[in-house]
């Protein structure tokens, strides 16, 4: 099951159809990266940026796709199927309850690693420079019910080389897209 970015989960009737597609597929694994923006230290440094209605949306609709990504996940578990699921190390969305009981399952693995492991890199904005690219190390948390996964996606920095650091500008944006 491939969902089409262009289809609104936040909208129930599409998380019910998607939910009844996946039981009919029934995939073997299920990867899962909900929006990790308003789960971010680095997005709610400025507060007085985050207010009003747009803000609230925002926040809610962030909630609901992570709540049915971790659903999506029990369905799996039920199936006797994997899931892996990503968020940002420092996200808030890790301390939540449906996350922290999902963790808590037996089997279910937590692991970090380090993009710069993956090869992430991002363009400097200092024109000097002319855009090269630099490793990021952009810690990430990866929870699954597949050790194997669990094992492959425990790679942190092996110290060998510098990072570029994600702050200022329009460095974590690019930093949003995987390697």
């Amino acid at each position: 099951v491939q969902v089409n970015p262009a289809i609104d989960l936040t909208r129930d009737s599409v998380r019910h159809q998607v939910r009844k597609e996946m039981e009919r597929e029934d995939p073997l694994i299920l990867l899962g990266a909900p929006p990790c923006t308003v789960f971010s230290p680095m997005q709610n440094i400025n507060q007085k940026h985050h207010t009003g209605d747009a803000w609230e949306k925002k926040k809610r609709e962030g909630l609901e796709l992570l709540f049915f990504a971790i659903q999506c996940y029990w369905d799996q578990i039920e199936r006797g199927m994997f899931f892996l699921h990503e968020h940002p190390a420092a996200a808030s969305s890790w301390v939540m309850g449906a996350v922290k009981e999902l963790e808590a399952h037996p089997g279910v693995h937590v692991v970090t690693s380090d993009m710069c492991r993956w090869g992430m890199r991002v363009r400097d904005e200092i024109p000097e420079d002319r855009g090269q690219p630099y490793l990021v190390k952009k810690p990430t948390k990866w929870m699954t019910n597949c050790r194997p996964m669990a094992e492959l996606l425990s790679l942190t920095c092996d110290g060998t080389h510098s990072h570029m650091r994600l702050e200022g500008g329009t460095l974590s944006k690019r930093a949003a897209s995987y390697p």
